[in-house]
Order: structure tokens, then sequence, then C-alpha cells
């Protein structure tokens, strides 16, 4: 079983999808769809998982993304803490991530966001 293939906007949904694509999806949804503004943290969680160096996505123009979604508390790491892009989502984490994108009261906001 292969990753999602993007393109343009678009995903061949008859592939499994990693967490690397989850995430861009559920980004580009919050910005064209839900008008979200982006949280000024997001860089800094981000970069408090150990693989967000060498991930593939936070050298492409969206790499704020894995920052967006977490700040906004739609996506967790794993233990480590790492993001493990590659990885394959799991229904458990799709059955978590649909409600929180969709209803921002089902967020859990991470507990070292900055506040204003």
């Amino acid at each position: 079983m292969g990753t999602v293939n993007f393109s343009g906007d678009e995903a061949d949904n008859k592939e499994a999808l990693n967490r690397f694509d989850a995430v861009r999806i559920v980004y580009n949804a919050l910005i064209n769809i839900y008008q979200e503004d982006n949280e000024p943290n997001a860089h800094d969680i981000a970069m408090e998982l150990s693989d967000y160096p060498s991930c593939r996505i936070c050298t492409d123009p969206f790499e704020n993304e894995i920052g967006q979604c977490m700040a906004k508390g739609i996506i967790t790491g794993r233990p480590g803490p790492v993001f493990d892009g590659e990885a394959l989502l799991t229904r458990a984490e799709a059955s978590v991530i649909i409600p929180r994108t969709i209803e921002p009261s089902l967020r859990v906001i991470p507990e070292n966001k900055v506040t204003d």
C-alpha cells in the first residue's frame, strides 16, 4: 500500500494516508475552508519534535503545516517526541483529527502554547 499522491490540491483517495499528507489536508482546510488565522507560536511547538529538522515537509513552502496543526490542538506528535510523518495515519488518529478540524471546541491545545 502506498501513500497519497497529490496532484495540485487533490489527493488520490484510494491510497493509504501518511501523517504528513493528513497534516497537509487539514492545514489546507483550516486556511481555505474555515479561514482560520495562523498560530504565531506554531514553529516553536514543531521545533520541539526531535524529527522536525529531518522531516520532508519542513523543507517545502508549507513548512509550518505541522506546527499549525499541533498549535491548534488538532494533531499531536508521538512519544519521543516525534511527528513520525511517514507513518500511516491510523483509523484512531483520523477519528480524532476530523472532528477537531471541524469543531474547534474539541481541540486540545498544547500546554506549552505561548499566549498573548
